[in-house]
């Protein structure tokens, strides 16, 4: 009989604009903010905010609130996952990072096999190497595995951030939680 997998379930709250700073750029910048209601199985209820930027072609993935109280729940409170544009122009791109369960921090980008990546990611995105996506090779990044969204796919993103975040590291948070 086949295992049947939990899924999370989320709903858009609200969209607005709005100024946001950007570490990366060190500057405020102008975003289409959107607000995310998620329920995950393994770790409860989250508020996650997207934040878009128009001229940069940047998303960030932000959670912003959890109904755990955990160390856990504080520690990925403080994750971002970023997405940039490939240079085809017509997706989004995200260097995978997998949450170890050993550290319950990223392990830095998967480079290895595909084999690494956890199977929700594999089943549910098209994944390509850094350098196919951006053109560089001048990189220590250019063998790193990442996920390719498209562009108004928002659900997806924030079904990668706990792919990736709380999936693999789910029963140590379970035992905590």
């Amino acid at each position: 009989m086949d295992e049947v997998k939990p899924h999370i379930k989320m709903k858009r709250m609200g969209l607005k604009r709005g100024w946001i700073f950007d570490d990366n750029l060190r500057r405020s910048c102008q975003a289409i903010i959107q607000l995310y209601a998620v329920d995950c199985p393994y770790s409860g209820l989250w508020f996650m905010r997207i934040d878009e930027l128009p001229g940069e072609h940047t998303l960030y993935v932000t959670p912003i609130f959890s109904s755990g109280s955990t160390k856990t729940h504080a520690y990925i409170e403080n994750q971002v996952d970023i997405f940039k544009k490939a240079i085809d122009r017509e997706r989004y791109y995200h260097i995978l990072r997998i949450n170890n369960y050993e550290t319950i921090n990223p392990k830095g980008p998967v480079i290895g096999p595909i084999e690494e990546i956890p199977i929700e990611i594999r089943e549910n995105y098209e994944l390509q190497r850094y350098f196919d996506v951006t053109g560089n090779l001048r990189t220590p990044l250019r063998n790193a595995w990442v996920a390719l969204v498209e562009p108004n796919d928002f659900e997806s993103m924030i079904r990668l951030f706990f792919y990736e975040r709380i999936w693999p590291i789910k029963d140590y948070v379970l035992e905590e939680y």
